[in-house]
């Protein structure tokens, strides 16, 4: 499904303190450091629902957990 989309256009971006194999198609490689993962996902979540994006069809069905969040 990754290369699909990039064939198609889409814009990847690998995060992983390792230069995996996928990060070779991508347009961003963000090497953060070991650990530092969880953060970055957080931050990102964060910003999401800050910015009104949360798709909550997909988190009502899909998910568990998200009120505690």
């Amino acid at each position: 499904h990754l290369m699909k989309g990039v064939r198609n256009g889409a814009r990847m971006f690998a995060v992983d303190p390792r230069r995996t194999s996928s990060a070779q198609w991508a347009d961003v490689w963000l090497g953060i450091d070991v650990g530092s993962d969880i953060a970055l996902a957080n931050a990102v979540g964060r910003e999401i629902i800050a910015a009104g994006l949360v798709n909550d069809d997909f988190v009502r069905h899909s998910t568990s957990g998200y009120d505690a969040y």
